[in-house]
């Protein structure tokens, strides 16, 4: 059940909010600034939190304003859990919106996989994701910087990312790729810590780009080594192992 307050002003389909305080057991959310669905006018500022970001995913896209991120949650197999906090504006219409603000999360699921904690500046438009400042950080101190432009529109390849890692769980980076492509998970499981840099622009079918990646001892593909430094570039849906010292 959602309780709390509202209280609106219309006039010509443009809603001025004068207060709006909601709340579920788990989130809390308070709204200012105004709105329309279909007019080219809202100016929302947004402060949400909860405690179970998986309440608040489904209850987000059960109004239908989010489909597009929907879409590409699902087709990422990209899971929200525990605590979750946005503060930040909607603007546009609300049938489109554009968001931006900062965001923090506590768990991300990818493939399955538990990423870690992730505190980023998040932009959406009807077009696009934009993360910048992107943080993720591992249970045991690992990592990654980042950040990454992910187009919502079907038939492009311009998504992009770009990426410090140190000691990140390599398994958990190969999950998070192969969702964004399949064809990246072609090298098969790893286990292992990797540090080093990735750069990657036109994914999935257009790809440029380079990454210099150190593993520290562990397997890959069954077969243990004690480390391995890897050299790869991006060409097109091609990905090129460059360099494999180990």
């Amino acid at each position: 059940p959602i309780n709390g307050e509202v209280a609106l002003r219309a006039r010509d389909g443009l809603f001025e909010i004068e207060r709006a305080n909601l709340r579920t057991p788990a989130t809390q959310l308070d709204a200012s600034g105004q709105f329309s669905v279909e007019r080219d006018e809202s100016n929302l500022q947004l402060n949400l939190a909860s405690s179970d970001a998986a309440e608040l995913q489904r209850v987000l896209f059960s109004t239908g304003l989010f489909n597009d991120v929907e879409d590409w949650l699902d087709k990422g197999k990209v899971e929200l859990a525990g605590k979750v906090a946005f503060n930040g504006t909607v603007r546009g219409r609300l049938k489109e919106p554009s968001v931006e603000g900062r965001a923090s999360l506590d768990s991300l699921i990818m493939n399955g996989r538990e990423l870690g904690s992730l505190a980023a500046q998040i932009s959406t438009t009807p077009d696009e994701l934009r993360i910048t400042d992107g943080r993720l950080t591992e249970r045991d101190g690992g990592g990654v910087q980042f950040a990454l432009n992910y187009p919502l529109r079907e038939g492009l390849s311009n998504a992009s990312v770009t990426a410090t890692l140190e000691r990140a769980d390599a398994g958990n980076l190969a999950a998070a790729l192969s969702a964004l492509n399949p064809r990246l998970a072609q090298f098969g499981d790893v286990e292992s810590e990797v540090s080093g840099n990735v750069r990657i622009t036109g994914i999935p079918d257009a790809m440029s780009g380079n990454a210099e990646l150190r593993f520290g001892r562990g397997i890959i593909g069954g077969e243990p080594f004690e480390s391995i430094l890897a050299q790869a570039t991006f060409n097109g849906s091609i990905v090129n192992l460059d360099s494999v010292v180990a």
